[in-house]
């Protein structure tokens, strides 16, 4: 166990991501790592940044590299510092490179807020699908 977790991943003198966490202890026989209150940033080689807090996430390795990401309670992940996904689950796996979110989600933007009862997304090519119960709001543009 772990009090103020942190870990990261520099490439080339640039941080790629960066995760703190209140604390965190790592189950060595799964490899797997518990992060209380994580706090992550990623850095895309685009620019783009994405910033994710959790209750609590479960962090899958293969051997140092990320493979899966189990999280938890009070998640919201905001994209390009203007795109919020706000849910209570969310599993990501890097492999297929696809993020479930089986429980009621929203994602707001500066153009659009959708709420919906399960959200499935892969990271290449950018796309997200929002299914069950439904609900969208157009916004206008601000000029």
């Amino acid at each position: 166990m772990l009090n103020q977790f942190h870990r990261s991943l520099v490439r080339d003198g640039k941080i790629v991501w960066e995760v703190f966490g209140k604390r965190g202890s790592y189950d060595a026989p799964n490899n797997v790592v518990r992060v209380e209150e994580p706090d992550l940033t990623v850095n895309q080689k685009n620019g783009d940044t994405i910033k994710l807090t959790a209750g609590r996430a479960d962090l899958s390795l293969s051997g140092t590299e990320l493979s899966t990401a189990d999280l938890f309670d009070r998640i919201v992940v905001v994209y390009k510092g203007e795109t919020t996904v706000k849910a209570e689950r969310a599993t990501y796996n890097k492999a297929t490179g696809q993020i479930d979110i089986p429980v009621p989600v929203e994602l707001d933007s500066p153009m659009f807020n959708l709420k919906g009862n399960k959200l499935t997304a892969l990271t290449e090519p950018q796309e997200v699908s929002i299914s069950g119960g439904v609900h969208s709001v157009i916004k206008p543009r601000v000029r």
